[in-house]
């Protein structure tokens, strides 16, 4: 299971309470996967957006960067938020292979 990290952001008004809902989700959901005996890797935003050069100053710009970058790399059209979902399972995906072949984690 890949999640993409959250993070509390000042900027935005309602922050406070989305950061502690998806917290609240995040947890039963990791907890979930523990008892399942299911590997949980968590992919902050710069990072997946990093290694898949998406790029764009604000979040509206990268959010298209992504639609494009899963468009041309998988010729699939999907919503702005399937695709972050999609580039993050991506990454996930890369990075296991990377520990399984090399024993290097890049997430931590």
């Amino acid at each position: 299971m890949a999640f993409e990290d959250i993070q509390m952001q000042s900027t935005v008004g309602n922050n406070v309470h989305t950061f502690k809902t998806l917290a609240n989700v995040y947890g039963v959901v990791y907890e979930t996967a523990v008892e399942l005996n299911k590997k949980v890797i968590i992919i902050p935003s710069v990072t997946w957006k990093s290694k898949l050069q998406i790029k764009g100053k604000r979040r509206p710009e990268q959010k298209k960067n992504a639609q494009l970058w899963v468009q041309e790399t998988y010729n699939i059209k999907a919503t702005q938020d399937e695709c972050d979902a999609i580039c993050i399972g991506t990454c996930a995906q890369a990075e296991d292979k990377l520990i399984k072949e090399e024993g290097y984690d890049w997430s931590n």
